[in-house]
């Protein structure tokens, strides 16, 4: 939680002390599945859709490059339909994607490519099922269903 609100408040300070050219709102659809593997056994669930939305900013370092990043909230999870067993899996988690961008610019349009990790940590989930419906748990212990914080590069 720490590092996380330490990662939250650098981007804060980094947008006011730069010359940010343009602050928005992303919103719309995020598209999600899960893969359970235990020992020789895979089980791929159903796509799952869910909503994003969040804040962004673009702040340019140089005439190529900028620095992109978000604060949004996310939905994942997937819907597993198999051998007669159902489950509607919905986790809902903050993430900070931390993008750097390189842009380029042509009379027909712009071309950019971004590269950056992602830091996410899980708010709250729900499993609905043919088991029973349950809350979903994130933390550190054996009884915990998910890890509260992850990074993806």
């Amino acid at each position: 939680m720490k590092t996380t609100l330490c990662l939250f408040v650098s981007c804060i300070l980094l947008i006011n002390y730069s010359r940010a050219q343009s602050f928005g709102i992303s919103a719309g659809p995020a598209f999600s599945f899960y893969e359970i593997s235990a020992g020789n056994v895979s089980v791929t669930s159903d796509i799952k859709t869910g909503f994003n939305g969040g804040f962004v900013a673009h702040i340019p370092v140089s005439k190529y490059l900028s620095f992109r990043p978000e604060l949004k909230y996310v939905q994942k999870g997937g819907n597993l339909n198999q051998d007669g067993y159902s489950n509607k899996l919905t986790l809902n988690y903050i993430e900070l994607p931390v993008n750097f961008v390189f842009n380029t610019h042509s009379t027909k349009g712009m071309f950019f490519v971004g590269l950056g990790p992602s830091f996410n940590m899980g708010l709250s989930g729900k499993s609905k099922g043919d088991d029973g419906d349950y809350d979903v748990k994130f933390g550190s212990s054996a009884e915990d269903d998910f890890k509260p914080f992850e990074i993806r590069p």
